[in-house]
C-alpha cells in the first residue's frame, strides 16, 4: 500500500513526497494527528525534564575541528536537508489527554548560527563553548538541537552540535555527522544529496517496542527482570570522604587510565575460557572490588546498553539507550 502510493506520487514535489512519506509512516505506526507515544526510555527522560527543565545533564554535545574553507550557503543548505530528512530533529513533546506524546513538526529555518571568533583568546573561546553546552532545551516548543559554526581563523572552524538525549544517542551522532558532511559535499558541488541510509524511523521502533511488551516474549522478559531485582536493593555503602548528595546534580567526572596490553590478553583469555564476554569479566571484577570496599555481598551496577537489538534500527536516529541494572550476588565461597 505504502510503496504503491509513493510510486503514484512521482510527479509531486520533493516537499509533498516528504509529507506523504511521513504521513504513511505515522499511519503504519498507528499514530494519530502527527503525534505518537514515547518509548519507555524516552518516558524516563521526559519525567526528568519535567522535574528539572533547566538541567543540561542530557545535552549531548559533539565538537569537531574543521580545517579548510567552508561555504556558508552550502553548509546552511546541508543543515536544512539534514533536519528535513531526520524527523527526530523536528520533534516536540507535550501532554495529550494526560499522556506524554511526541510530534514531528514541519521543517523550518534550521537552528544554525555562524559565529566569528577570530582574534579571541583561547580562554574566551573555551568559555563560550562551555556556555553553549549548558543552555537547556525547550522540549515543548523545540528545537531539540542547536548547531554552531565558529570561525576562529581563515581556514579553521569549530563545529558544535548539541542535541537533547530524548531524541538522540551515540549511534545517532555517527549517522548525523556522516550525513551532514555528505550533504555539505553535495551542496557545495551542486550535486544531488546522497540517499538516506535508513528508511526506518523512530515511529517504527516505538510501535515494535509496544508490540514486544504486550506479547509473550515481553512478559517473559518482564518476569526475568522482576526476578533479578526482587527483594530489597541495598544502597552501596562506600567509605566516601563526603556525604552522599540528596539529588542528582550531574557533577560527575572521569578518571582516564591505561590497562597493560598483556593484562587485556589475559582477561580476554579468561573470558573465552568462561564462555563470557570481556565486558562481563571486567564488570564482575568491578562488582568484586565494590563488594570488598563496601563489605556488601549484593552489589548493583547500572550501565547503558545500546538498545538497537534489530538490524533494521542500526541507522535510525533516535533514543535507543536501555539502562540496565546488573546485580551481582557475591555471597558464599565463590571462585
Amino acid at each position: 500500500m505504502m510503496s504503491d502510493e509513493l510510486t503514484s506520487a512521482d510527479s509531486l514535489s520533493a516537499e509533498k513526497k516528504r509529507q506523504l512519506l511521513e504521513s504513511l509512516l505515522r499511519e503504519r505506526a498507528g499514530l494519530g494527528n502527527g503525534s505518537f507515544p514515547l518509548s519507555y526510555g524516552q518516558q524516563a527522560l521526559w519525567l526528568y525534564y519535567n522535574q528539572s527543565p533547566e538541567s543540561t545533564i542530557y545535552n549531548l554535545t559533539t565538537v569537531i575541528r574543521v580545517r579548510g574553507s567552508i561555504n556558508h550557503k552550502a553548509f546552511k543548505e546541508a543543515v536544512s536537508s539534514l533536519v528535513d530528512r531526520y524527523p527526530a530533529l523536528r520533534m516536540t513533546f507535550a501532554l495529550q489527554s494526560g499522556e506524554p506524546v511526541q510530534k514531528v513538526q514541519q521543517p523550518s529555518n534550521p537552528s544554525l548560527e555562524f559565529v566569528e571568533v577570530d582574534g579571541w583568546a583561547p580562554e574566551q573561546l573555551d568559555a563560550y563553548v562551555q556556555q553553549q553546552l549548558h543552555i537547556p532545551f525547550d522540549l515543548e516548543n523545540g528545537p531539540v538541537y542547536r548547531i554552531k559554526l565558529l570561525r576562529y581563523s581563515e581556514n579553521e572552524y569549530l563545529l558544535i552540535l548539541l542535541v537533547h538525549h530524548i531524541v538522540y544517542d551515540g549511534r545517532s551522532t555517527e549517522v548525523v555527522i556522516n550525513d551532514l558532511f555528505a550533504l555539505y559535499s553535495a551542496a557545495s558541488k551542486g550535486e544531488q544529496p546522497p540517499v538516506k541510509t535508513s528508511k526506518v524511523e523512530y515511529y517504527d521502533f516505538v510501535k515494535w517496542q509496544n508490540t514486544l511488551v504486550s506479547n509473550s516474549e515481553g512478559e517473559q522478559q518482564l518476569n526475568y527482570w522482576k526476578q533479578q531485582l526482587a527483594g530489597d536493593l541495598t544502597v552501596l555503602d562506600l567509605p566516601f570522604d563526603r556525604l552522599r548528595e540528596v539529588a542528582v546534580n550531574g557533577g560527575g567526572s572521569s578518571v582516564p587510565f591505561t590497562i597493560n596490553v598483556d593484562h587485556v590478553k589475559s582477561l580476554s583469555q579468561l573470558a573465552r575460557q568462561s564462555g563470557a564476554t570481556l565486558y562481563t569479566v571486567v564488570l564482575s571484577a568491578l562488582q568484586i572490588l565494590l563488594s570488598r570496599y563496601s563489605g556488601q555481598e549484593d552489589v548493583c551496577v547500572g550501565a547503558p546498553a545500546l538498545g538497537r537489538t534489530k538490524v533494521d534500527f542500526e541507522n535510525t536516529v533516535g533514543y535507543f539507550i536501555n539502562p540496565l541494572v546488573f546485580r551481582g550476588k557475591l555471597a558464599g565461597n565463590l571462585t
